[in-house]
């Protein structure tokens, strides 16, 4: 579930909300095995902690990190060529090729052999938190399967292009052996999208590297400068659960757009509501930041920065899971007195109240008004703004709508009671704000 892009116009898409229809990349069906990203804290509290710091899943594509602590004294049987520590231009000759014409070589699995009997554990330990960056590790239930060793020159290679790999493989593991090299880059290109991975000559000469790719990306691409470059490529599968629940499904078809963790908290809150024993709740208030103009509706085309953004991505998820949407306006008035003294007032050429510097003395709080209105901007009729109402006026009385009481209050003066060495102004605090409402 991509997040709405940018340059949409919010109001068209969403206007009709039985209509709109997010592309469902990404989704995973709600399951016991999908848990929340902070799991000691409620679902609403989960969107609000994620909204501090909304991030889409752009770099998942592919991720890498240096891997120092192993090599793998790699032979291709047959030869006398050991490849494990310098695949340089001697080593390579060695084996019979002719430089450059015969490159870039790809040699399958079963024609390798490697020696180091820590090779496979150390690199598996490595590839964990690669995979956790892509989203890919499928929580340490999957494995590493050596496809081939692939060398190359200057012109470059592209190793999945060549390489036999598993039906079930929905990732792999690129390493690139110490080189002599004068740099190196691995290019992956998917939906519109370019990730660039740079590895200088002093990092590919002190060890190696290891670059996570998902598979079935439009293109994935090496190159390198002036030299000779060796990379092995592992397919990477998931294994049965060590838990009692499923493995989530794996692959480039499930990365989207949209925040994983928001992901998550929705597809985890869809399957409490659906399985749990006990009542979980149903609607939540989520407060939009900005001071928006209650009085314009509707209210979607006057969201800016922070809320459109965040409705942006909340949108194509709660249409995915079975959401709706709805806005809350709620307007909080207190009343009250301000006391002027002027021991001398005859005297006294004031130059009014100046409002700024009033606070309520006796103040006397009347509650809020509410209403709540479509994505449209239509206020909501029938048995549903019954219910919403009710869902509000609850609210209310929790303490989910007293974030408004923090902002800043739009003063009033109703009326001044004058009296002989003081006046009494009636003021009115006024202070409005606009909720997302989340309802299942």
């Amino acid at each position: 579930m991509d997040s709405i892009p940018a340059t949409a116009d919010l109001l068209h898409l969403l206007r009709d909300w039985d209509q709109y229809r997010p592309d469902m990349k990404g989704y995973i069906s709600p399951s016991a095995d999908v848990k929340l990203p902070l799991p000691k804290i409620s679902f609403e509290m989960n969107i609000l902690k994620i909204r501090d710091y909304l991030q889409a899943d752009e770099a998942m594509l592919s991720h890498s990190a240096p891997f120092t602590e192993a090599l793998p004294a790699l032979r291709i049987p047959g030869t006398d060529a050991p490849l494990g520590l310098w695949l340089n231009e001697q080593a390579i000759c060695s084996t019979g090729l002719e430089l450059p014409q015969n490159l870039p070589r790809f040699v399958p699995a079963d024609k390798l052999a490697i020696r180091n009997p820590r090779w496979h554990s150390k690199l598996l330990v490595a590839s964990r938190p690669i995979l956790q960056k892509m989203h890919a590790d499928n929580n340490g239930d999957f494995e590493i399967t050596l496809a081939g060793l692939t060398v190359m020159g200057p012109s470059g290679a592209s190793p999945t292009g060549q390489l036999s790999l598993p039906s079930s493989g929905y990732a792999v593991l690129h390493v690139l052996l110490p080189s002599s090299a004068e740099g190196a880059e691995f290019v992956l290109c998917h939906a519109g999208s370019t990730l660039r991975s740079s590895f200088p000559a002093d990092d590919l000469q002190c060890g190696s590297y290891v670059i996570g790719a998902y598979t079935g990306v439009d293109s994935a691409q090496f190159t390198c400068t002036s030299g000779i470059l060796s990379c092995l490529t592992y397919a990477v599968t998931t294994t049965p659960p060590r838990r009692r629940f499923a493995n989530r499904p794996m692959g480039i078809e499930y990365i989207s757009g949209a925040s994983p963790g928001l992901r998550d908290t929705f597809c985890a809150w869809r399957y409490a509501i659906e399985n749990s024993a006990t009542k979980v709740k149903r609607i939540m208030f989520i407060t939009l930041d900005e001071d928006i103009d209650i009085t314009v509706q509707p209210m979607v085309s006057s969201l800016q920065d922070r809320d459109r953004d965040f409705l942006m991505h909340l949108a194509p998820l709660a249409k995915a899971y079975g959401f709706r949407f709805y806005f809350c306006t709620a307007i909080h008035t207190e009343s009250g007195t301000y006391e002027v003294a002027h021991p001398y007032k005859e005297y006294y050429e004031g130059d009014g109240l100046d409002l700024e510097d009033v606070e309520l003395e006796d103040a006397d709080d009347s509650g809020y008004e509410w209403e709540v209105y479509e994505l449209s901007g239509l206020r909501v009729s029938g048995p549903a703004r019954k219910g919403l109402q009710a869902a509000v006026k609850k609210a209310a009385k929790r303490g989910d709508l007293d974030s408004i009481r923090e902002r800043e209050p739009k003063k009033t003066h109703s009326d001044t009671e004058c009296g002989l060495y003081s006046d009494i102004h009636f003021i009115d605090f006024t202070r409005t704000g606009a909720f997302l409402v989340v309802v299942a």
